[in-house]
């Protein structure tokens, strides 16, 4: 999305220039986000492309697709390919994502999958289709999501967090306890407290084993324990790294024509007064129109908040904000009902929230986290307050 995106922009902005989109695999660019929800559950139904192949041809955009880079020299401008092809560059956009964490208990098999690719996400699809018993390593969001989307075609399907309660690190214990319930009700078996310690079987993953040594029957075992970012291109090359692409608010990286967008930057964000990097679509998108900006001579900080969505069965949650720690968790509305509102804050200002059926309070609350200004904890505490109503307003 990020590199599909801002070659889109660019073109918008009237570059002119020659524009050429590298990317490792052989596939044309896909978007990510259904991979671990609806392209599970439909099985006759086609790669979800970005854009069919004329679209590119349309905007005069190259592809060199198939061929990772293998090395990027600053000084020459130029990248080398693995098939040690060169392509010079004016300007340079590194939209390199980032990469599953692995396991190192888990050895590759053709039945363990990380849901990075289109091609993982098709061999469980098949997978699926038989109603297989389904084992997934980590709470997270795409562990959840595949949860769902695994029961949704019949599997059994057991969830393995570490944690006290799935996505406990990102909405704290209590809402991670009622998400567990939510997918207990839906005939999954959450496991917590516990890792995967080893797994049984050769070519194919036939039982996993806990922390716990509790062992567990799989024919398909799904890893989601996190990603990394995929910057040794730019660590190699002497782009300043730290936990990502260090890049400022308009995506410039620490290196002469070079800019880093989504998954890979780690962004100085303005708003948020530090530096953040977020993996999701759509900070991906907002950050190829802020490089593609720069690069064209416009001067267009990235200012909006991170957001994004989980769908898990028949709820939507939306997430806004930026809260690693807080210290006061509101939650307005039934979590157990996957009706509310929670926010997070910190030194008494609202960080993020995290909502469950109440799309519209996210954006109220996000202009409230932007406006940066502290709001009286017995206002957000109190279910008649029209967070709209509060978001659009200048008063506390």
């Amino acid at each position: 999305m990020a590199g599909v995106w801002t070659a889109e922009q660019l073109r918008r902005a009237g570059y002119d220039g020659s524009v050429v989109l590298v990317g490792g695999e052989a596939h044309l660019p896909y978007d990510r986000p259904p991979l671990s929800k609806e392209y599970l559950t439909e099985p006759g139904a086609a790669a979800p492309l970005l854009a069919p192949e004329e679209h590119y041809k349309a905007q005069d955009i190259e592809l060199e697709l198939g061929v990772p880079v293998a090395d990027l020299d600053l000084d020459r401008q130029r990248l080398t390919f693995a098939d040690g092809r060169l392509l010079s560059y004016d300007d340079l956009v590194l939209a390199t994502g980032s990469r599953a964490r692995s396991l190192a208990c888990v050895p590759p098999a053709d039945n363990v999958f990380y849901l990075r690719s289109l091609d993982d996400a098709t061999g469980l699809r098949s997978i699926l289709q038989d109603r297989p018993r389904v084992v997934i390593a980590g709470g997270g969001f795409i562990g959840l999501e595949v949860a769902a989307a695994s029961r949704c075609m019949g599997a059994e399907v057991t969830v393995v967090e570490g944690a006290d309660a799935p996505l406990e690190l990102v909405v704290g214990r209590h809402l991670g306890e009622c998400v567990a319930r939510l997918h207990e009700a839906h005939g999954v078996e959450v496991v917590t407290g516990e890792t995967v310690e080893r797994v049984i079987g050769d070519r194919l993953v036939t039982r996993v084993v806990t922390s716990a040594g509790r062992v567990l029957d799989c024919d398909a075992l799904v890893v989601g324990v996190g990603a990394v970012p995929a910057d040794e291109l730019a660590l190699a090359a002497g782009v300043p790294v730290e936990g990502g692409v260090l890049v400022d608010s308009c995506c410039r990286a620490g290196a002469p024509h070079v800019w880093a967008v989504g998954d890979v930057a780690r962004l100085c964000h303005p708003v948020l007064g530090e530096a953040v990097r977020v993996e999701h679509w759509d900070t991906a998108r907002r950050h190829a129109a802020v490089a593609a900006a720069s690069i064209t001579g416009r001067q267009e900080p990235c200012t909006r908040l991170p957001w994004f969505w989980s769908d898990q069965y028949d709820v939507n949650f939306q997430y806004v904000g930026y809260a690693l720690r807080w210290d006061e968790l509101l939650v307005r509305g039934a979590p157990d009902d996957m009706d509310f509102t929670a926010l997070y804050l910190q030194g008494g200002r609202v960080r993020a929230a995290l909502s469950a059926g109440r799309p519209r309070d996210v954006r109220a609350v996000e202009r409230i986290i932007a406006s940066g200004r502290l709001v009286e904890r017995s206002v957000l505490a109190d279910p008649s307050t029209d967070l709209r109503r509060l978001g659009r307003s200048g008063d506390d």
